[in-house]
């Protein structure tokens, strides 16, 4: 064997080895195709190899048949991979299987060669420096099969530089690498086949080190192959939290097991697509927002960490990564708190201090709207003479009739002792009287007890203490008219 040979055999294990290794990773489609151009490349790297240190041409045409089970196939996992490559859905199976078909069968036409004379054939070999060259014979078929290469080198040529055009910046550099390992391998096999070929030798198979070196770096440069299993499995796939990576056109990337527990709508083949359309709605409304929102989904909510997803510091996002967190139980805590801080102990309406806070927001935002105050006559008495436990009753009672009577888009709200407010909005004032007339007869009648209400509407610019201020001033002339009209009676 010469120098060639085993710089053949070389390559031939190192493509070989690396094809192996990348399939470690073969939960991406492109890996896969990449393995198979390899493997092909080993083959042939292989079987020329031994081609050339033959020395005899039933034995060159023995080694050339072996070649193409790795030759023939080329072209065609090429153009697969390169459909393959930063695309998260595999190739469409009616093409896979047809071009996979096609290589079926080159091979099966050239392993039959001596019947049909259609493939390639060596007719006679030389020794030319130690090596065995043949002149060879090119058949129908071979040469339909030298215009397959080409379309099939074409194609996957005009598809890189498609996804060269659309990457970002810092993946350009990897789409370049796989495009000149994709230039390389066509110019060598024109070469060979243009007879331009020093000494008649296949310069393609001699040059698959460096293409697959190319390939390599394309393809794990990329960093999906050999980072982000690790990662996945390190910390990606075992974080409790929902994580979804989108690029800079917002479209979906990666996601973890329990984004898929989130979103039963996501797999593989959503990859590249736009994000689950709460996810979208969630990021438009986000960016109209000022503080950060929550995520509804279903009866959960969850804190959506947003991360901007930089190559390096300086440099524009490239993308982002969305980390939903369950906060739930959180959430629940605080609503539970807040519902302590706003609401009264013994009846369960709103404080005073919430109600300080619903009456400023109204008036903040220029509202219409009319204040109710509710008051029970003579409350102390019957405090006093019957007991704290039968008073804290009779308010519990007062407290449910004024809830179970409130007007629509209303708020009841306890300010001490005896008297409730109505806090009632897109209600008309006169009707509203009415209707409190109506709703003071049947509480005292329930409650045997005697009630006293006063209303009064917001007048802008009033503060809420201008406006409290008038309706006990109002409270007060309902008490005095009351009180005169019970002298009157008894006289």
């Amino acid at each position: 064997m010469t120098i060639y040979s085993w710089l053949l055999i070389l390559i031939a294990f190192g493509c070989g080895g690396l094809a192996v290794y990348s399939l470690r990773y073969r939960y991406q489609a492109v890996s896969i195709w990449f393995a198979a151009v390899l493997m092909g490349y080993a083959i042939q790297a292989l079987g020329y190899a031994l081609e050339l240190a033959s020395g005899h041409v039933e034995w060159a045409r023995f080694w050339l048949d072996f070649i193409f089970i790795g030759g023939a196939f080329i072209p065609s996992c090429v153009l697969l991979m390169a459909l393959s490559y930063q695309n998260p859905n595999p190739p469409p199976a009616w093409l896979r299987n047809s071009v996979l078909a096609i290589s079926s069968l080159i091979l099966l036409v050239q392993w039959t060669t001596q019947i049909h004379q259609l493939g390639i054939n060596y007719l006679s070999v030389r020794m030319v420096n130690s090596l065995t060259i043949g002149d060879l014979q090119f058949g129908l078929v071979y040469q339909l099969y030298i215009v397959y290469t080409h379309l099939c080198a074409l194609l996957a040529t005009l598809i890189l530089l498609t996804r060269m055009w659309q990457a970002p910046r810092f993946f350009q550099a990897q789409n370049l690498s796989l495009l000149i390992g994709m230039i390389l391998s066509w110019i060598s096999y024109s070469l060979f086949v243009l007879g331009w070929a020093p000494n008649g030798l296949d310069l393609t198979v001699f040059s698959g080190g460096i293409i697959g070196l190319f390939f390599a770096y394309g393809i794990f440069g990329h960093q999906f192959l050999l980072l982000a299993p690790v990662a996945r499995h390190r910390l990606f796939d075992a974080l409790p939290d929902a994580v979804l990576v989108l690029d800079e056109q917002d479209q979906l990337i990666d996601f973890n097991p329990q984004a898929i527990l989130l979103f039963s709508e996501l797999n593989p083949k959503r990859l590249g697509l736009p994000p689950p359309d709460v996810i979208s709605d969630w990021m438009e409304q986000q960016t109209k927002a000022q503080a950060p929102i929550a995520l509804r989904i279903g009866e959960s909510t969850y804190q959506v960490i947003v991360t901007p997803l930089q190559i390096h510091a300086n440099t524009p996002a490239q993308g982002l990564i969305l980390v939903l967190r369950d906060v739930s139980e959180q959430q629940a805590m605080i609503t539970q708190l807040q519902h302590h801080a706003e609401r009264d102990s013994l009846t369960g309406c709103l404080n005073y201090a919430a109600w300080q806070q619903r009456l400023s927001a109204a008036i903040d935002q220029n509202e219409s709207f009319s204040v109710v105050i509710w008051d029970l006559v003579r409350f102390r008495d019957v405090s006093d003479g019957r007991g704290e436990l039968i008073g804290n009753h009779l308010l519990q009672n007062f407290a449910r009739h004024l809830e179970h009577f409130k007007p629509p888009h209303s708020e009841l709200a306890r300010l001490y002792g005896d008297r409730f407010v109505w806090l009632v909005k897109e209600a008309d004032p006169t009707q509203l009287v009415e209707n409190c007339q109506t709703i003071k007869a049947k509480m005292e009648y329930s409650l045997v007890n005697d009630i006293t209400f006063a209303q009064v509407e917001y007048q802008p610019p009033e503060s809420h203490r201008y406006v409290m201020m008038r309706l006990f001033d109002r409270l007060r002339e309902e008490k005095t008219n009351k009180q005169t009209q019970s002298k009157t009676s008894r006289v």
